[in-house]
C-alpha cells in the first residue's frame, strides 16, 4: 500500500496514527467485492476512537472526492480504485452514528449496489445495538433488592 499521495490515509492517520490506518485501510482493500466488504467490517470488534474516525472521514466534503463520492457515471467501466475505502469506513462510520447513512444517501445512490450495501449496514447495525450490553460492565448492582 503506498500512502505517500494518499488523501484518505493521511486523513485516517491524523485520527488514529499511521500505523494504525495502514492497517486499516489494508484490511478494506483486501476483499474481493463490497458485499463481503461491508459484511467484513460489520463483524469486526469494537473500536470507537476508529469509528469515530471513519465517521469524520466520511462527512468531510474535502475527501468526497478521494472516497469515490463523485457522480459514478463518471466511471462507465469500473469504480472509482477508493470505493472500498468508502464503503468500508461508512461501516465502521454506522456504528457510531447511524444518520449518516441518511445524510449521505444522495451522494451514493447512483453507486452500483449501494441500496444492498446500506441495508446490509443498517442490518448489521442493528444486529450489534441488538446484541451489546445496554451498560458498561459492572454497573449493575451484585446485591439482591432489599
Amino acid at each position: 500500500m503506498d500512502t505517500d499521495d494518499d488523501q484518505v490515509w493521511t486523513a485516517l492517520a491524523a485520527h488514529i496514527g499511521p500505523d494504525e490506518a495502514k492497517v486499516l485501510l489494508t484490511k478494506i482493500v483486501v476483499y474481493v467485492n463490497l458485499p463481503n466488504l461491508v459484511k467484513g467490517m460489520a463483524k469486526g470488534p469494537d473500536a470507537p476512537e476508529t469509528e469515530a474516525a471513519a465517521l469524520a472521514l466520511v462527512e468531510d466534503p474535502a475527501l468526497a472526492d478521494a472516497l469515490g463520492l463523485v457522480p459514478f457515471a463518471e466511471f462507465p467501466t469500473s469504480p472509482p480504485p477508493t470505493t472500498e475505502y468508502f464503503w468500508g469506513l461508512l461501516t465502521l462510520a454506522a456504528r457510531v452514528d447511524t444518520g449518516v447513512l441518511d445524510r449521505l444517501e444522495e451522494s451514493i445512490t447512483s453507486q452500483p449496489f449501494a441500496g444492498r450495501l446500506v441495508a446490509t449496514i443498517r442490518r448489521a447495525t442493528t444486529k450489534r445495538a441488538v446484541t451489546q450490553p445496554t451498560g458498561a460492565a459492572g454497573t449493575e448492582s451484585a446485591e439482591p433488592p432489599a
